[in-house]
């Protein structure tokens, strides 16, 4: 019996399981008897299709059966949240630093329960899945909220960070010191970031072509947001203001590079001292330096990471007053946001970064109580989604459906958007 070509919709295959599938589209053949349903699948698992009685009708109007049928898709494991170890002590406001050139993560600066500010960096080895406190000190306390990456220096990596506060007198320094994983040392380099030595937090901080970049910040002593660009080169050491600057000033911008342009989501309004988590996001252009605003992050978020996860950027959590455990994700070649899968333990002010093709790493911070922790959480995929196959899943159905299914998933987190809000700083 032949289908009602206006009774069959996409939403009338309805699908469960791991796979991630969703249905894409759907065409009629063989005389509009069979009916055949376009699949995209994340992951390999399972997956149970099904059709309610009625929601396909025949060319008479006559209600077709119902179908269930359960299926075995072959692909990629899917990328999942895990709980790691938990750092050697509980801490916030940390940066974290995934280092290429040994494959290990860092929590740089911070400070524990009792406000006390952290003298040594901690260091994680995803192969033994172990935290080591290392011996390098820092050289003073203004390590709370400082912009710290990857920079190379004459052929060799190193950690590089720039300003930062000391909780106890709500000060800030502008120095830049580099930390040498490998040899386990700290070096002070003689080129301060100029607004950290007048009360200046950096905002958001990412790296484009051996510098690193600082976005907005938050002047402490006037209580506002700030929205200077400031680019750091290693060698020779020093620092120039960019002409750009920020569309609107803002504190805590999660900020990451994407092949040539460097993007952020989110970010806190500062007025009289009272944050205020924003929407806004930005596109900035290092090389002809300007700026164009994007499209709104859709749930405002500010005081966490952005992250480069296969040249797509992920907001992980955040939210001032509210912290969250959403994991917002924008694509810059379609320019839209999604929603990741989120982690467990709702924070902010955690370190964070990735490695960009396989895992993303977050520990400590402010849980959503806002109690300082040190629980870890380590996002992971077997199979790396940075490269995705083309997908061929058809299941097909007739009005007294019968569909068979021969998905072949496209391994690549694909999430959905969803909406949220914003105490006093105490950065």
């Amino acid at each position: 019996m032949a289908a009602d070509p206006s009774s069959v919709q996409d939403s009338d295959l309805q699908l469960s399981g791991n796979t991630g599938a969703t249905v894409t589209g759907h065409t009629l053949e063989n005389g509009d008897t069979t009916i055949h349903f376009t699949l995209h699948m994340d992951f390999g698992g399972t997956l149970t299709a099904s059709i309610a009685a009625g929601a396909i009708t025949d060319q008479f109007g006559n209600p077709g059966a119902a179908f269930s049928g359960n299926y075995t898709v072959e692909g990629p494991t899917p990328c999942l949240w895990s709980s790691g170890p938990d750092l050697p002590f509980a801490g916030t406001r940390f940066v974290g630093v995934f280092f290429p050139a040994n494959g290990k993560f860092y929590a740089m600066g911070g400070r524990d329960v009792n406000n006390i500010e952290f003298t040594h960096p901690f260091e994680y080895d995803p192969g033994s899945n172990s935290w080591t406190t290392k011996s390098a000190t820092y050289p003073d306390n203004h390590v709370n909220n400082m912009a710290c990456s990857v920079l190379n220096d004459t052929g060799t990596d190193y950690i590089y960070c720039a300003g930062g506060s000391e909780f106890t007198g709500q000060t800030t320094s502008g120095h830049v010191f580099r930390y040498d994983p490998v040899a386990d040392s700290i070096t002070t380099v003689p080129s301060n970031w100029p607004p950290g030595d007048n009360g200046t937090l950096p905002g958001g901080f990412t790296v484009f072509n051996n510098k690193l970049y600082t976005l907005g910040g938050f002047d402490i002593p006037n209580g506002s947001g700030t929205n200077q660009i400031w680019e750091f080169t290693p060698n020779p050491a020093g620092w120039v203001q960019k002409n750009a600057v920020l569309p609107f000033p803002l504190g805590y911008l999660p900020t990451t590079t994407i092949g040539n342009l460097i993007y952020t989501g989110g970010g806190v309004d500062i007025t009289g001292g009272v944050l205020t988590d924003t929407n806004h996001a930005f596109i900035y252009d290092p090389v002809a330096d300007s700026i164009s605003i994007n499209t709104d992050i859709p749930d405002a978020t500010s005081n966490t990471r952005a992250v480069n996860f296969c040249n797509v950027m992920y907001v992980l959590g955040g939210n001032f007053n509210a912290p969250t455990n959403e994991v917002q994700i924008y694509d810059p070649v379609s320019g839209t946001w999604s929603v990741g899968p989120p982690f467990a333990i709702a924070g902010r002010n955690f370190a964070a970064d990735t490695d960009g093709t396989n895992n993303i790493w977050k520990a400590g911070g402010y849980d959503s109580g806002l109690a300082i922790i040190a629980t870890m959480e380590i996002f992971n995929c077997p199979n790396s989604p940075c490269a995705a196959p083309t997908p061929t899943p058809t299941p097909t159905s007739t009005p007294t459906p019968t569909p068979t299914a021969t998905p072949t998933p496209t391994p690549r987190p694909v999430p959905t958007p969803r909406p949220r809000p914003t105490p006093h700083p105490r950065p």
